[in-house]
C-alpha cells in the first residue's frame, strides 16, 4: 500500500513537471528573427514526392518571411521530410490510419551554429477508421490532402519560431 501511494506522488510529480515544461518559442529566447534562407534537404522522401517537397519549402517560406524581422537575429531554416503517409484502406479496416507528414526541422545561425532542432508531424483522418475510413481512404485526394498536412506543418514551424502562429512582429 505504502509502495503504490509513492509510486501516485512521483507520477503525480512527473506529469505537474511535464506540463510546466513548455518549448518555448526561439523567438523568445533569441529575439527578434531575420529568416535568411529556408530550405529543403533532398533525400528519399523528397526525391519519391517532388510536388510535395517543392509546396513545402515554398509555402514554409511564404509563412516565415511574413513573420520575419529584417533587424532581428539571421537565421536559417533547414527541413528535412522524413515521411509523407497517405491513410491505407486496408490498414484503417485492420489496425487504423492517417495522412501523415512528417520533418526534421533545423535553425542554424548565419555561421552554421545550430540553435535548434526539432522533430515535427503532422496528422489528418486519424479518427476515422474502419470501413468509413477505408472508404475515405480509398477516394481521398492526395493533393488536396498534401496541401493540407503541409499547411499544418508549415504553422507547427511558425510556431515554433515565433511562438503563437500569427504572432507578427
Amino acid at each position: 500500500m505504502r509502495l503504490s501511494g509513492i509510486f501516485f506522488f512521483v507520477a503525480v510529480l512527473l506529469a505537474f513537471t511535464a506540463c510546466q515544461t513548455s518549448k518555448a518559442s526561439l523567438r523568445s529566447h533569441v529575439g527578434a528573427l531575420n529568416i535568411v534562407s529556408v530550405d529543403l534537404t533532398a533525400n528519399q522522401v523528397s526525391a519519391t514526392h517532388p510536388a510535395a517537397a517543392r509546396y513545402l519549402k515554398d509555402y514554409t517560406r511564404f509563412r516565415l518571411h511574413h513573420n520575419s524581422d529584417p533587424g532581428g537575429r539571421p537565421i536559417n531554416v533547414q527541413i528535412e521530410m522524413n515521411a509523407l503517409l497517405y491513410k491505407d484502406p486496408l490498414l484503417s479496416v485492420l489496425v487504423g490510419s492517417a495522412n501523415t507528414l512528417a520533418a526534421t526541422v533545423s535553425i542554424t545561425d548565419t555561421d552554421g551554429r545550430m540553435l535548434m532542432r526539432r522533430q515535427l508531424s503532422v496528422t489528418s483522418n486519424a479518427a476515422i477508421n474502419g470501413v468509413v475510413g477505408a472508404v475515405i481512404a480509398a477516394t481521398d485526394n492526395h493533393n488536396k490532402i498534401t496541401q493540407e498536412l503541409v499547411v499544418g506543418l508549415a504553422g507547427r514551424i511558425e510556431k515554433m519560431l515565433f511562438g503563437k502562429v500569427g504572432n507578427h512582429r
